[in-house]
């Protein structure tokens, strides 16, 4: 499980790396954490395999003379251009529904607040490492419970009609979707046109009931269909 942290706190790394080396042991595997204090620090390290998670915090303070330290959204930006392959999922201290919504709409593989208690931390972390997913506190479901499944199950009934409605093809594509891909990069996975992207995600939001990705993002959370989802299969 190899991890980068971008976050101007030492203790908050050091307290993070805790609880994931002993969520780690549990499941006998070997974690490989690298650190980074700033997103220019992330951006200048040496080439190296996929991170399988890079946890990025929202609001990094500047340390550059003239302020310049890239943050927020643009940060998110920046990591995700340089690590395509890797999730990024964002830590703030702050949770403000609009907040989260927007780092989804740029990609995000989740939104895990700093408020939170170690055992629903590493919850989050699994959700994105296991699943592929999405993560999204209850505070962009309008108090409904996010992943993972044991917190509360999704209206099966709901679910398996979306699920049966969907072909394997809107389901990859919008899987794709939910994950922060824009529809040229999903086009060139699924070996599509765009415009054919395009079609199959105009199907998928309306199935779903939505408009747009941040919407599909929360409805497809708030019914958990990706949690076991496998590519190419049912």
């Amino acid at each position: 499980m190899r991890l980068l942290m971008i976050d101007d706190e030492a203790a908050t790394m050091e307290g993070a790396t805790a609880w994931l080396q002993k969520r780690a042991d549990t499941l006998g595997q070997t974690l490989d954490m690298h650190y980074a204090y700033s997103c220019e620090e992330a951006l200048g390290l040496p080439p190296g395999p996929d991170f399988d998670l890079v946890l990025l915090d929202y609001h990094l303070s500047s340390s550059a003379d003239d302020g310049t330290q890239l943050t927020g959204i643009e940060a998110l930006r920046a990591i995700k251009a340089a690590f395509p392959k890797s999730p990024v999922a964002i830590r703030s201290g702050e949770s403000e529904r609009r907040i989260i919504l927007s780092t989804i709409q740029e990609g995000a593989a989740g939104f895990i607040p700093k408020s939170f208690r170690e055992e629903k931390t590493v919850s989050a972390v699994e959700c994105v490492l296991q699943t592929g997913g999405v993560y999204l506190p209850s505070e962009a479901l309008d108090g409904a419970n996010p992943y993972p499944a044991r917190l509360a199950p999704p209206d099966e009934r709901q679910r398996e009609e979306v699920l049966q409605t969907l072909t394997p093809q809107q389901m990859k594509v919008l899987h794709f979707a939910t994950q922060g891909l824009g529809n040229k990069q999903i086009a060139h996975k699924v070996h599509l046109s765009e415009q054919t992207v395009k079609a199959h995600l105009s199907e998928a939001y309306r199935v779903l009931g939505v408009h747009n990705r941040v919407e599909a993002v929360i409805e497809a959370v708030r019914m958990q269909m990706f949690l076991d989802y496998e590519p190419g299969k049912r």
